[in-house]
């Protein structure tokens, strides 16, 4: 009997770390195409969403956003050659990181925009991100976010099993934080109508 190895390997521009590769600058890149059986992205609104970080673990995935009548959501980056780079779609990209959230009770995956404003996620969450321990709340108000932190509360717990789970398959490189995102080859996106008259436009010719 063999064991399949199940591997990890790059796609577009995406990069992953720890808390100072991926804020320090110093980036190793590290996404996938194995796709895991289930991935949860943390939803923010004015509800508020309590979460508990615990992983030292960090991506920085590039991502495009696509509307059409065939396709809509974020569809990742594919790098050089990148049909909706070509197509003039708006490339930007998310700070991804392991939540644990006490409400759903699992692990999620938290969905960080790299803007910097005073009132946006990024700077308000950078000094907890690294700090272990800590339930913060995180509300969402259209584009301004509120964040405030604080110990966790006697009864509420971290389900340690469901985190060793997520800790282990992401160690073993059975899936990335990244695929959250959709990924799409470019002779895929090509036959969107949309993306392939973005495309004739662009070359001034049909391929």
């Amino acid at each position: 009997m063999t064991t399949e190895q199940k591997t990890i390997s790059n796609h577009g521009r995406n990069q992953s770390g720890t808390f100072d590769d991926i804020f320090g600058g110093n980036t190793a890149n590290q996404p996938i195409f194995t796709k895991p059986e289930a991935l949860y992205r943390s939803r923010l609104d004015d509800n508020g969403s309590a979460l508990s970080f615990v992983m030292n673990v960090f991506e920085k995935s590039y991502f495009h956003y696509i509307d059409t009548p065939e396709e809509k959501g974020y569809i990742q980056c594919n790098g050089e050659n990148c049909t909706l780079c070509e197509a003039q779609i708006k490339l930007d990209h998310h700070i991804l990181t392991p939540a644990y959230n006490f409400i759903e009770e699992r692990m999620e995956i938290l969905a960080i925009p790299p803007t910097l404003k005073p009132t946006s996620l990024a700077p308000q969450l950078k000094p907890l991100l690294n700090k272990g321990g800590l339930l913060v709340n995180i509300v969402k108000k259209g584009y301004h976010y509120e964040v405030t932190s604080s110990d966790i509360p006697a009864g509420i717990v971290i389900d340690k099993d469901k985190v060793m789970e997520f800790k282990e398959a992401y160690d073993s490189r059975k899936f990335a934080l990244s695929d959250i995102y959709q990924i799409r080859t470019n002779e895929e996106l090509e036959t969107i109508p949309q993306i392939a008259t973005r495309l004739i436009l662009k070359r001034g010719r049909v391929a």
